[in-house]
């Protein structure tokens, strides 16, 4: 007799299908979010002009680059496999990530 594998398992049950489903859209929500972001960086590039503004949004931006980033890790945790096509915000407009 054979000992099945948890992933083999899982396969022939179909109990990863819903949690990879919602892994995918977790990194899906992701990816859009960043781009939303990416897209009006020029904004935000444009008032960090003003006195104290550059800190403030660079702290907004850090904090909404970790959430997206543990997102991202439940989204993979769960079984994601979509591949991200939009590099994090943090990254682009800070140049760290």
């Amino acid at each position: 007799m054979i000992e099945l594998s948890q992933k083999e398992i899982e396969q022939v049950t179909g109990a990863g299908l819903l949690s990879s489903i919602a892994g995918n859209n977790i990194l899906k929500a992701v990816d859009l979010t960043n781009g939303f972001f990416n897209a009006v960086a020029p904004i935000g590039q444009a008032l960090n002009a003003i006195p104290f503004v550059a800190p403030v949004h660079e702290l907004g931006d850090t904090l909404i680059g970790a959430c997206l980033k543990v997102s991202a890790g439940i989204g993979q945790a769960l079984g994601g496999t979509y591949e991200l096509t939009q590099p994090y915000h943090v990254t682009s407009e800070w140049g760290r990530g």
